[in-house]
């Protein structure tokens, strides 16, 4: 916890989970449909992670007759923890990442610190009250 270097991390994971997620959308669309959705659709998901994991959650997931999936999916629906990291990941790749660029232009838009953020989250889960 005594780490400082935080963006690059989260620039990374930010990135990878809006990748992976739009790529696991590819795939169902895939299996369903025999084709891939076009760019104009994979355009209009954005960049908000909470909304494309809502998303799957409740279009793309499949398999909901074994228990072990219904079990993952109540996981990732519903787990504090899980839906905390992606909200700040979210709020890093669509707000965060200028963070330091706004501060320095003295951008008059309240930006948010996503690195405290984390911190918060880190604590919380290290040594939770």
């Amino acid at each position: 916890m005594s780490n400082a270097f935080y963006h690059l991390p989260h620039q990374l994971m930010a990135s990878g989970f809006e990748r992976f997620m739009k790529c696991y959308i590819c795939l169902v669309s895939f299996g369903r449909n025999g084709a891939y959705p076009d760019e104009k659709f994979l355009k209009s998901l954005g960049h908000d992670l909470e909304n494309l994991l809502d998303d799957i959650c409740s279009h793309y997931y499949g398999g909901m007759t074994r228990p072990l999936l219904q079990r993952e999916h109540e996981f990732i629906s519903t787990d504090p923890v899980l839906r905390d990291c992606v909200r700040i990941l979210s709020l890093f790749g669509m707000e965060g990442r200028y963070h330091n660029l706004e501060i320095v232009t003295g951008s008059t838009r309240a930006p948010i610190d996503p690195r405290s953020e984390w911190k918060a989250l880190e604590s919380s889960v290290e040594d939770p009250v």
